[in-house]
């Protein structure tokens, strides 16, 4: 399964995580959820599990700018992000990182910017 064919299936009927195939990524394993950000309830595509088949290659800039064109209200969350590299670049990108939950990301939506 893709990962549009994921979302669609998330939102149309609660399926909640799975790993999917994504261009790009030997991994990703995604959730779609509701989580409290920024002071109210978003509903968030969770990015847990990544792994770029060629790490730094761009492969995560293009799923994100993509993720922010197709669901444009929906935020993106990157969940125990490991290296201090992806944690500059996800700051880079405009992510925010969650004060008390150190190490997990989120972007809002691209209507809420």
């Amino acid at each position: 399964m893709n990962l549009d064919e994921f979302i669609a299936q998330a939102l149309e009927n609660g399926m909640r995580n799975a790993y999917v195939d994504e261009p790009g990524f030997d991994t990703l394993y995604v959730r779609v959820a509701t989580r409290f950000l920024d002071g109210q309830r978003m509903r968030t595509i969770d990015l847990a599990t990544i792994g770029a088949s060629v790490p730094g290659g761009g492969a995560f800039t293009k799923l994100v700018a993509r993720l922010r064109e197709q669901y444009p209200t929906m935020t993106i969350f990157v969940e125990s992000v490991q290296t201090e590299r992806f944690r500059n670049k996800l700051r880079e990108m405009g992510f925010i990182e969650r004060e008390w939950e150190p190490y997990n990301f989120y972007l809002l939506p691209k209507k809420m910017e």
